[in-house]
């Protein structure tokens, strides 16, 4: 009975606080407070965070719809994070590319290719 009220009084709790503040916070640390703008904000200073990791067919087996849209995993086949793409109906790669663009200070892009001939 102590163990349900328990449960009840930091539900309770919680909730009252999400409601005033909006954001939920994980972390280890007691005193961090989520940023008010995100719905969710993770703070650590010595740990990551794990998304769900599936198997190609194991994300093949989600049935997904629009509501969807940018549903996000990563696929331990291809070594690489998918995200479902409602407007096409496709899981989409976040993989780099040999060709693709590098990003650099400042905000230029610099195309890197095997063909770039260096200027004199």
């Amino acid at each position: 009975m102590k163990k349900n009220l328990l449960a009840i009084i930091c539900f309770v709790s919680g909730l009252a606080y999400s409601q005033q503040n909006g954001s939920v916070g994980i972390s280890k640390d007691v005193a961090f407070q989520p940023d008010s703008k995100a719905i969710l904000d993770v703070g650590s200073e010595d740990a990551g965070v794990l998304f769900p990791r599936l198997t190609t067919l194991e994300r093949d087996a989600i049935v997904v719809s629009a509501q969807d849209d940018g549903l996000l995993i990563y696929n331990t086949d291809e070594k690489c994070f998918n995200y479902y793409h409602a407007l096409s109906s496709v899981w989409k790669h976040m993989c780099g590319m040999e060709d693709s663009p590098i990003p650099v200070p400042h905000g230029k892009l610099v195309q890197q290719s095997k063909n770039s001939k260096k200027k004199k």
